[in-house]
């Protein structure tokens, strides 16, 4: 009995401690300048994914000083965003986020633009087992895309002064390794310990840096039952990453089966390594599949 009595103790500090630290890292963050001129770029735009929301989102709330760029890799996505939008405020530029030199020249030709914000939102989600996946092209375009990305703007960013910011797209599959999601997992994961790091070494340039970590939301790469969290609620975390006085580090949202995604970031910091293996082995929801697909 006094071994139980101990174990639970605990855990329930275990969990406390998170609780506390939750709450201290929900409330202190430190003030960052607002830019509210200048250009937001946003890679990967397709119509029917978060790209397209983050824009009609910025487009629709903020001063008409706020443009966006775009990037999207088919002539068909940026005549939709034109066809949908129909504003000066926003431009679409075809870029392949993969092919480095595309990346340097696309970055050349903003000299003379101020680029204010830039979210790394282009992915390509896999489901397959480890010994079938291709797992070179999916941290080409999850992970090495978005360090050659930040590489070339950053110039731009810190150009613009004090509060420019970085949002990087990972995902609560960092977090919940699945079977059948390890490559994709570990991108994602790895994208998350990039950003950690951006945050630290950019800060003494103003520069803020956030992570959105996204459950299951709806979006064309997932329309699976599971996938029904709000996309709104994703792009809302993104804004608020780029334009709020106090940005926060991490942004866990939308769902995980029934759970939060917020409640579930919580649950694996606390939960031991062969609780959370179990709980996503045997408790876990159906599989969802996506297709693979770039955004």
């Amino acid at each position: 009995m006094s071994l139980l009595r101990r174990l639970y103790s605990a855990v329930t500090g275990v969990v406390l401690i998170a609780i506390v630290g939750s709450f201290l890292a929900s409330v202190i963050h430190p003030a960052v300048p607002v830019l509210n001129t200048g250009t937001v770029v946003v890679t990967g735009c397709s119509p029917g994914g978060l790209g397209f929301q983050i824009v009609k989102d910025i487009l629709d709330s903020q001063p008409k000083e706020v443009l966006v760029l775009c990037t999207v890799r088919k002539d068909a996505d940026s005549k939709a965003l034109a066809d949908e939008f129909k504003s000066d405020r926003l431009k679409s530029v075809l870029l392949d986020v993969t092919d480095a030199p595309a990346v340097k020249k696309f970055g050349e030709k903003l000299e003379n633009t101020r680029i204010i914000g830039l979210v790394n939102n282009a992915g390509v989600s896999v489901h397959s087992k480890l010994e079938s996946i291709d797992y070179r092209s999916t941290f080409e375009v999850n992970f090495f895309a978005v360090l050659e990305m930040v590489k070339t703007l950053l110039p731009h960013l810190r150009k613009a002064g004090p509060g420019s910011r970085i949002v990087n797209i990972g995902s609560m599959a960092g977090t919940f390794v699945r079977p059948g999601t390890i490559v994709y997992s570990s991108s994602k994961r790895a994208l998350e310990a990039a950003t950690d790091g951006m945050r630290v070494e950019l800060a003494p340039d103003s520069i803020s840096v956030s992570i959105v970590q996204p459950g299951f939301f709806r979006t064309k790469m997932c329309t699976a039952p599971q996938c029904g969290g709000g996309i709104e609620e994703v792009s809302e975390a993104v804004l608020h990453g780029l334009f709020a006085s106090r940005p926060r580090t991490r942004y866990p949202v939308a769902t995980i089966g029934a759970m939060s995604a917020f409640a579930g970031s919580k649950l694996a910091a606390a939960l031991p390594d062969r609780l959370l293996d179990f709980a996503i082995t045997v408790l876990k929801p159906k599989d969802v599949n996506p297709p693979k697909e770039k955004q």
